[in-house]
């Protein structure tokens, strides 16, 4: 079996995806429907969102293996994806020396067909896949690859969708904070434009 290196930038992914605070979160509705859609389009029974954390891929959402939730990064075929830009396919895992032996192929959950593309950032940061699986040898077609490289894409803004709102809660919790310091500041402060125009005080 064979180990995927890790990314050249590896700690700079990982501080970039644990900015996002998506790791072990919650289910949500925009992620559940891209593998959904790439299920159906590629005629695959097992779809996922992964992310990749130090020694582990996790799913973000996953259709197919009910109850799993994540698996170890040294078995993942993903692990492969993220250290490219394209699209990655393996059509029958027993007869490539990457993988024959890999326990995922070996055993549970039998995997035979796999494909994948990598969720890449705006800063260029490779974070993950979106990818399908089957139990038995194939390949997608033109357009079903172009489909999943869309679908990479959809994650990818869903992803910096999530960037923005934290960084609109932190803007609003400064925010808050100043408020609080300026209502209960013993000492006088007045906000003043550019121009010399008071625009603020405080009740001091």
């Amino acid at each position: 079996m064979e180990i995927a290196r890790p990314r050249d930038d590896e700690a700079a992914a990982i501080a970039a995806l644990r900015s996002l605070k998506v790791l072990d979160s919650e289910p949500e509705a925009e992620f559940d429907a891209i593998v959904r859609a790439a299920s159906v389009v590629c005629g695959a029974p097992i779809s996922a969102i992964t992310l990749f954390d130090v020694d582990r891929q996790w799913f973000k959402a996953i259709t197919g293996l009910p109850g799993v939730t994540e698996t170890p990064r040294d078995v993942a075929f993903c692990a492969h994806v993220v250290r490219q830009d394209g699209f990655f396919e393996v059509p029958d895992a027993t007869q490539d020396p990457r993988f024959a032996d890999n326990p995922l192929v070996a055993g549970a959950p039998d995997i035979r067909f796999y494909a994948g593309a990598p969720v890449i950032l705006s800063d260029g940061t490779r974070v993950g896949s979106v990818c399908v699986i089957d139990r038995q040898p194939r390949q997608l077609d033109a357009q079903q690859r172009e489909v999943l490289m869309c679908l990479a894409d959809a994650e990818e803004r869903a992803l910096e969708g999530r960037r923005a709102v934290l960084a609109m809660q932190k803007t609003a919790i400064e925010s808050a904070q100043t408020a609080l310091v300026l209502e209960h500041s013993a000492d006088a402060i007045v906000t003043v434009s550019a121009v010399g125009r008071v625009l603020r005080w405080n009740p001091a």
